[in-house]
C-alpha cells in the first residue's frame, strides 16, 4: 500500500531526532546549493546558484566564497588534486539554452569559462583523468577531451540504440571501467558501460524511469536508484555485479527522485531527495530503504561519503550537513553513572545486530518507565519492558528472532508524578 509523504514525515518527525546521524551548519550563504566535490575531509567544494563555489577545509566551520564568474546556476563540480577543478554552469536565456564549463588552476580561487561546443544541450556530469584527458555528459550528449577542454569528441564505438537520450550521471571507477546512467521519466531508463577507457561504450534498457546518480562499489559491482518526480511509481534498484554485462531490477516501496546517492560502507548508504525534504537511508546494502526526515524539513541535492567517518550533504538555504557516525555504547563507561543526574536512553549494543542485543538507560529518580518497539511506521510491535525501576543503570537484553531485518525504533517512556518524558532512538537488525 502507497504510503503519503506527509504521513511518514509526521511519523518521523514525532518519533524520531533527525540529527542522530546529521548535524546542520549554515554556509554564509542563503543560496541553493545544488552540488558537492570532496577530494578529502580538508578539501570541500560546494556549487550554488548564481555560479558560486564555496569551499571549506575544516568541515565546514569556516568557508571561502569565490565568484567563477558567471551567474548562472552551477550544477556539477569536480576536482582533480587541490588545484585543478572543473565545473558546470547552465545558461538558460531563452531562446538560447548552453552549457558554460568551468575551469580552475588555484583550488577554485579564479575560475576561467567557456561555451560547450553546442547550443541547447545541458551538460550534468564532468570526469577528469589527468590535466588533459576527462568526459563529459548530459543531453545527448557523451563526448571525450585529449587537450584539456580546447576541443570535446564523440567517441566512435557507441552503442547508438540510445544516443540521443540524455545522460544524467558519469562516473569511472578507473580509468578502464566507467559508467553512465540517464533517459527519460516514465519512458526508459538506461545504463551505458565501457571497460575499454571509452573506445566503446555499450547500453541496456534496464527500466522504464531514469536513473540521475551511480554508485560504483568495485570493478564487477555499481548501484543504482531510478526516480519518478510525479510518485507514480516506485523507485527501483538497479544493480548489476559483473561490468554492467546484466542488471538486476528490485522494486522498493519509496516513492520520489532520487537526485544523488553514495554509500558510507558495503552496507549504510544515504540517498537524497530534493525537495521531498527527505532523504532515503540503507543499512544492509541497499536490499531496502526507508524514509528519513532532515532536519529542519530542508531540501537536500547532493550527498558525498569519502570514508566511513566523513560524509556531507547539501541543500536548501546555504544548508550543510556533516555525518555524526553514532558510538556504540560499549565505549560508554558505565561504571561511573550509578547515580545520574539525567535521564538518558542510550544506543542499543552492538548495532547492527543480528537477532540479539542490549539497551540501556539511565534514570535519575525511581520511575515507572515504558520501553517499546516500533516499525518505521510508527506501529507498536512489542513491549520489552514495563516496570518500576530505581535510578541508575538499567539494562535489558532482547531477541528479535521473529523480526525480519529492517530499521526499527526503541522509545524510552518515563512517568513521574509532575512530568512524562520519552526519548525514541533507531536500531538495525540484519540476518
Amino acid at each position: 500500500m502507497k504510503i503519503s509523504i506527509s504521513i511518514i514525515i509526521l511519523i518521523f518527525s514525532c518519533l524520531i531526532y533527525s540529527q542522530d546521524y546529521w548535524q546542520k551548519i549554515q554556509t554564509p550563504v542563503d543560496l541553493k546549493l545544488n552540488t558537492i566535490y570532496c577530494l578529502d575531509s580538508s578539501n570541500i567544494w560546494v556549487g550554488a546558484d548564481s555560479g558560486k563555489v564555496l569551499y571549506t577545509s575544516d568541515k565546514g566551520n569556516t568557508w571561502r566564497i569565490s565568484e567563477t564568474g558567471r551567474n548562472e546556476n552551477l550544477v556539477k563540480l569536480f576536482f582533480l588534486d587541490e588545484n585543478l577543478g572543473w565545473g558546470i554552469v547552465h545558461y538558460e536565456n531563452f531562446p538560447e539554452y548552453r552549457s558554460i564549463i568551468l575551469n580552475t588552476t588555484n583550488g577554485g580561487i579564479d575560475w576561467d569559462y567557456s561555451f560547450y561546443r553546442i547550443e541547447n544541450v545541458f551538460l550534468y556530469s564532468i570526469v577528469f583523468f589527468d590535466t588533459l584527458s576527462g568526459w563529459i555528459g548530459g543531453d545527448i550528449e557523451l563526448a571525450y577531451t585529449e587537450d584539456g577542454g580546447q576541443n570535446w569528441l564523440v567517441p566512435q564505438n557507441i552503442d547508438s540504440t540510445f544516443i540521443y537520450l540524455p545522460i544524467y550521471d558519469l562516473k569511472f571507477f578507473n580509468r578502464q571501467i566507467g559508467y553512465a546512467v540517464g533517459g527519460y521519466i516514465d519512458f526508459v531508463g538506461v545504463v551505458w558501460t565501457t571497460v575499454d577507457s571509452g573506445k566503446s561504450w555499450d547500453s541496456r534498457l534496464v527500466t522504464a524511469d531514469p536513473p540521475y546518480d551511480i554508485h560504483i562499489f568495485s570493478a564487477n559491482e555499481a548501484y543504482a536508484l531510478t526516480s519518478d518526480i510525479e510518485k507514480n511509481y516506485n523507485i527501483e534498484v538497479l544493480k548489476t555485479l559483473n561490468r554492467g554485462i546484466d542488471w538486476t531490477v528490485e522494486i522498493l516501496d519509496v516513492f520520489g527522485t532520487v537526485s544523488a546517492i553514495s554509500f558510507r560502507n558495503n552496507f549504510e548508504g544515504w540517498a537524497t531527495m530534493g525537495r521531498d525534504k527527505l532523504a532515503l537511508n540503507t543499512f544492509d546494502g541497499g536490499k531496502t530503504w526507508d524514509y528519513y526526515p532532515l532536519p529542519d524539513s530542508t531540501a537536500i541535492y547532493d550527498v558525498q561519503f569519502i570514508d566511513s567517518l566523513n560524509g556531507f550533504m547539501v541543500g536548501e538555504g546555504g544548508s550543510f550537513f556533516v555525518y555524526q557516525p553514532q558510538e556504540p555504547s560499549s565505549v560508554i563507561d558505565f561504571s561511573k553513572l550509578k547515580n545520574p543526574d539525567h535521564f538518558h536512553l542510550f544506543q542499543n549494543y552492538p548495532n547492527p545486530f543480528n537477532a540479539q542485543t542490549e539497551i540501556k538507560y539511565a534514570l535519575e529518580n525511581e520511575s515507572f518507565i515504558s520501553l517499546k518497539l516500533f516499525n518505521l511506521l510508527g506501529e507498536e510491535i512489542k513491549t520489552l519492558d514495563n516496570s518500576w525501576r530505581n535510578r541508575g543503570i538499567h539494562s535489558v537484553s532482547i531477541e528479535l528472532n521473529d523480526l525480519p531485518s529492517g530499521v526499527y525504533l526503541y522509545q524510552l517512556n518515563i512517568n513521574e508524578p509532575t512530568i512524562s518524558r520519552s526519548i525514541t532512538k533507531k536500531m538495525v537488525l540484519l540476518k
